[in-house]
């Protein structure tokens, strides 16, 4: 009975170690947030972070309490192609964020909330108070061609 244990142990463990291709560290000092998304040639990461944030030898400041932003890796993850920082002059009781929702074959589109005012690449929406919710949409190469939101009077 151990030998059959030892040995599923074993399968388990060169399963998993022939899953494990790649991993890297993206982060801050502050409380970070990471999500990925792929396509079958690209993927993209995009994450919340406070303060500063870590990527690939590039220190990216918050422009007030936290930021967030768009990366796209080669599929080795070995090679940063681009990032984008994204946020505002936001207090810390007004949190900014933003999420890759959906990757399709030729656009990247991201959701999440703002205050005030989020511009991204001469692209302007302006709150309606409060949070108010996002939509946009990126090319391949980080290029944001629109941005839509949606609120009301309060936090939303």
């Amino acid at each position: 009975m151990k030998n059959y244990i030892l040995i599923l142990m074993v399968l388990i463990s060169l399963s998993a170690k022939a899953q494990w291709q790649w991993s890297k560290q993206i982060g801050g000092i502050g409380d970070d947030y990471v999500r990925p998304s792929t396509n079958s040639n690209n993927m993209f990461v995009s994450g919340t972070f406070v303060f500063n944030c870590f990527l690939n030898g590039n220190t990216l400041s918050s422009n007030g309490y936290n930021d967030w932003f768009l990366a796209k890796y080669d599929l080795s993850g070995t090679n940063l192609l681009w990032y984008k920082q994204i946020g505002n002059f936001n207090t810390s009781f007004t949190e900014e964020s933003g999420q890759i929702a959906l990757v399709t074959a030729n656009a990247i589109y991201c959701i999440g909330q703002f205050y005030d005012t989020l511009t991204i690449d001469g692209n302007s929406v302006t709150s309606n108070g409060g949070a108010d919710g996002f939509i946009a949409k990126f090319d391949f190469n980080g290029i944001c061609f629109w941005i839509k939101s949606g609120g009301g009077l309060q936090n939303d």
